[in-house]
């Protein structure tokens, strides 16, 4: 995780009105893939977090519950993780 923070930092560095039309939506589109390859680890590991109960470790009853008090995440995420279909995924 420390390499992603720092991954991240350097993005959050870089010029991008510097940079020409073609090579700025080259860069969206990698970051786009990259918000969704995170959003498909964030959703692997709330389900582990739900099938093991280990939201119980911070007194929290549930997945859902603890993500709707923790701080930091994006607003629909937190009331919007849906356990359907035995899988979880965020919901609008």
């Amino acid at each position: 995780m420390d390499q992603l923070q720092q991954a991240l930092d350097a993005l959050a560095g870089l010029d991008l009105d510097g940079l020409p039309d073609g090579p700025l939506l080259d860069h969206l589109r990698e970051a786009v893939g990259a918000v969704n390859r995170l959003t498909a680890h964030v959703t692997r590991v709330v389900r582990r977090v739900d099938v093991r109960g280990a939201c119980e470790h911070d007194g929290a009853r549930t997945a859902a519950s603890w993500l709707r008090g923790t701080p930091g995440w994006p607003v629909p995420w937190r009331g919007g993780w849906s356990g359907t279909g035995g899988c979880w995924s965020p919901c609008p």
